[in-house]
């Protein structure tokens, strides 16, 4: 008798998990992998689970992974595909560039698979965290997702035929990202920031393009409730990422950045108010904030600086790219902000060269915050900057000498991959407290010190924080090394200027510059500049010693931690498999 109430159980277990009739996951996240064979990438949080659907033009199998590099050697794979009529899942994991293992844990379950119109797509869905070594953790990190299809089903589910060329990779941030579109007001309008027909540079395979715009003059004020990219149709592969700045200047202009010719205020715009990269969405402010346009100190000019990728070195691109701005005359209850946190951009972060993982910091200090805000602050959505040597970026919050939160955390950070990540729960910032930005660094083959500045080459460490309400005085919270800490480490007499003095360490034997230069960025005094936005010091520029409250290692301890076994022992299916076993035999079943 146990073994047919058990049976019968299992008949309906196996119903179902196999029987599913929606072929959707309601995805809140979408991005394009690939336009050749339109590979969509979507995806929604579920709590601790996360929902993807992968589909392509392809009759064969497609196949999406969590890669740490954006190779296959260390990467998490799952490959979907249809046959006769069957849907198949397979968990994977790539050891060298060859056909990926089989996991000895299964933990991806598929929800739906079908061909249609040429076109395979796959649902399934899997924890963030399954416990098994051989699966990517999900968490804030930038997410590498690689990608291949193939026109032919795997023979067998344990022998997959090569993919070929049909592969690629995408950086993609999977938690905190950007959802789809949301629904704007009625009255709604818009206004367009459109590169002027810009003839990209042939002899270059990168170049980075600045153009300025005057904000329109409004009747009123109005309410900026959406950022949007513009991309010209045939340039998607030319368009790589942008961002655009809130500057207050009469100047309009257009060439190549950082370049002489570059008008002198531009040089010190970068307040940070939208960010877009390649798969990216727009920036959509909550129902009961907007960012202010029209008012006497709002922003007078927005500068976008457009990254062009153009390896084929082709001479007739005309870009007329850019972004279109969503705006209601109808003003929130709140106005929105964008404060820069993190560490003054100039000479003085300095790192050495031949680094794999050098840090530096930039302090907001309570003083400041305690200065500019005249109460609490609610943050939405922070994004993290560095350029092409940052490697880990993370914005924690402190509060009387403890860290408080992980605001945001990217320990697989990518220059080419900027986007806002909001807070499912916005948080609270309150006058007094305090920012750290951490920055790691990886300088190997670079032969001199990188220091910081507005060039790709050299380096920024920073964080740009959305919030409401708006503070009248909280322009930037930045803080830097002080010089005197240069002089005093590598006994240097006299006052010379920064860069004359980063120059001259040029010739300092490289074990003697890294661990001065280490000692500087991790124990010297600093200077913390508190600044408004017209970018004037409020108050005296204060001197401070390295905070003895802060500590590098500091993490705040997240719920969840793996406690099951992982692999080469006993699964978490297996796990839930005794579960339910156990729940059957102790059932009263009568058939």
């Amino acid at each position: 008798m146990i073994k047919n109430r058990v049976k019968t159980i299992f008949v309906i277990s196996l119903l179902v998990a196999f029987v599913n009739t929606k072929n959707s996951i309601d995805e809140t996240h979408e991005v394009l992998l690939n336009e050749e064979f339109d590979f969509m990438f979507k995806w929604r949080v579920d709590r601790e689970d996360i929902l993807i659907e992968m589909s392509a033009n392809s009759l064969g199998y497609v196949a999406v992974g969590f890669s740490p590099n954006g190779g296959m050697p260390g990467s998490d794979i799952v490959v979907g595909w249809v046959k006769d009529d069957e849907a198949f899942l397979s968990d994977r994991h790539g050891k060298t560039n060859s056909m990926p293992d089989v996991d000895v844990s299964s933990d991806y379950d598929i929800l739906y698979g079908f061909e249609e119109g040429g076109r395979t797509t796959i649902g399934f869905k899997r924890t963030l965290n399954t416990c098994d070594g051989d699966d990517y953790v999900i968490n804030s990190d930038t997410a590498r997702v690689i990608w291949a299809v193939n026109e032919m089903d795997p023979e067998d589910t344990d022998n997959l035929i090569y993919h070929g060329p049909s592969r690629g990779v995408r950086s993609v941030v999977l938690l905190n990202a950007p959802e789809k579109s949301i629904t704007l007001p009625e009255d709604v309008a818009s206004f367009e920031l459109l590169m002027p027909n810009v003839t990209v540079p042939s002899d270059s395979d990168t170049t980075y393009w600045c153009t300025s715009f005057a904000v329109p003059a409004f009747d009123n004020p109005v309410h900026v409730v959406r950022f949007e990219t513009i991309v010209q149709e045939g340039h998607e592969s030319l368009v790589h990422h942008l961002i655009a700045y809130s500057c207050n200047s009469k100047n309009v202009w257009s060439g190549i950045c950082f370049r002489n010719n570059m008008p002198d205020d531009f040089w010190s715009c970068r307040r940070m108010i939208y960010a877009w990269a390649v798969g990216g969405g727009p920036l959509d402010f909550p129902d009961h904030a907007g960012l202010s346009l029209g008012r006497g100190n709002d922003s007078t000019i927005i500068l976008i600086e457009m990254h062009y990728d153009n390896p084929g070195h082709s001479a007739d691109f005309h870009d007329n790219s850019g972004v279109r701005v969503y705006y209601t005359p109808t003003l929130r209850q709140y106005e929105a902000e964008v404060w820069t946190i993190g560490e003054e951009v100039s000479p003085l972060q300095s790192i050495p060269p031949n680094e794999k993982a050098f840090k530096t910091f930039g302090f907001c200090f309570g003083d400041c915050t305690k200065q500019v805000l005249e109460e609490d602050i609610k943050i939405i959505a922070v994004a993290l900057h560095g350029h092409l040597a940052a490697t880990k970026i993370s914005l924690q919050h402190y509060r009387n000498g403890s860290l408080i939160d992980d605001l945001a955390r990217d320990d697989n950070y990518d220059f080419n991959l900027q986007e806002f990540r909001y807070f499912e729960t916005e948080k609270v910032f309150k006058p007094g407290d305090e920012f750290v930005v951490t920055c790691v660094y990886k300088t190997v083959g670079r032969e001199n010190i990188t220091v910081g500045g507005i060039s790709t080459r050299q380096e920024m460490c920073m964080a740009f924080v959305v919030y409401y309400p708006k503070q009248s005085k909280a322009g930037a919270c930045l803080s830097s090394p002080d010089i005197s800490a240069f002089f005093n480490t590598f006994n240097i007499s006299g006052y010379i200027c920064p860069q004359c003095m980063i120059d001259t360490l040029g010739s300092v034997e490289p074990s003697v510059l890294r661990d001065g230069l280490r000692q500087v960025s991790y124990e010297g005094k600093r200077i913390n500049y508190c600044r408004n936005y017209e970018g004037d010091n409020i108050g005296d520029v204060q001197l401070y010693d390295f905070p003895a409250w802060f500590s590098e290692n500091d993490r705040v301890v997240k719920k969840g931690v793996c406690t099951m076994p992982t692999n080469g022992s006993v699964s978490r299916k297996f796990m839930s498999l005794s579960l339910s076993i156990t729940l059957l035999l102790s059932c009263k079943l009568t058939l």
